[in-house]
């Protein structure tokens, strides 16, 4: 704290298995007047911890950064057990199914991917059909064409199977393929990915969806 301590205002710290630190936010640095900040990053799973001053031309100071965690041990796709319905379907071969499948191919193409018409709103919907604390929702979004198409999704998780849950996020940035949100242990049973306010096709390669069952149901 000898000076200087407001270049690390805005920071944000990244964890995931990205090495190109582009992977969930953990948290935002925005208190910088002690010399020691904790972070609390819920459970967040990934091999990458980075620290990033994004939007400006910044000197990044760090005198020592300390991680805590477990080391995470088979790790579930809880998205492989569920059941899945969507707003509707463009072809038969499009059914919400085959999100859940197993299978990460980007190009529908050589292998299908959910896909819905141009509805106003289009959603995809699974059923866990049980309740767990949700850490990790992970999209693999079609790369052959329209990948803008999913800009703007909201992936929401709940107890409501009407789409109206709260937000674990929305997807800003379609420059990938995969694409990582960070649902901070969000209770729920549903978990729906929804294009709100435009009539848009709702394509989905892929959704995984890690966390731990609820075994004490207080609600």
């Amino acid at each position: 704290m000898d000076c200087c301590s407001e270049r690390l205002k805005g920071a944000e710290v990244r964890i995931g298995d990205s090495s190109d630190n582009n992977n969930p936010v953990c948290g935002t640095v925005n208190d910088v007047s002690q010399a020691t900040i904790t972070l609390s990053c819920k459970g967040l799973v990934g091999r990458y911890v980075s620290v990033v001053i994004p939007g400006r031309a910044e000197y990044l100071q760090l005198c020592e950064v300390e991680v805590y965690g477990t080391e995470a041990q088979d790790l579930v796709n809880l998205a492989r057990s569920g059941a899945v319905r969507q707003s509707s379907t463009y072809r038969p071969e499009y059914s919400s199914i085959t999100a859940i499948d197993g299978n990460k191919e980007t190009n529908i193409f050589s292998h299908p991917c959910a896909h819905t018409n141009n509805d106003n709103p289009s959603w995809w919907q699974l059923d866990l059909r049980n309740w767990y604390n949700v850490q990790t929702v992970v999209i693999v979004n079609r790369k052959d064409c329209c990948s803008e198409r999913l800009k703007g999704a909201e992936v929401r998780i709940g107890y409501s199977s009407d789409n109206n849950n709260p937000v674990c996020g929305t997807i800003s940035d379609v420059s990938q393929a995969t694409i990582t949100l960070n649902c901070k242990g969000m209770e729920g049973r549903y978990v729906s990915v929804l294009i709100p306010g435009r009539a848009e096709y709702l394509t989905l390669c892929e959704v995984e969806v890690y966390g731990d069952e609820i075994t004490s149901y207080t609600k």
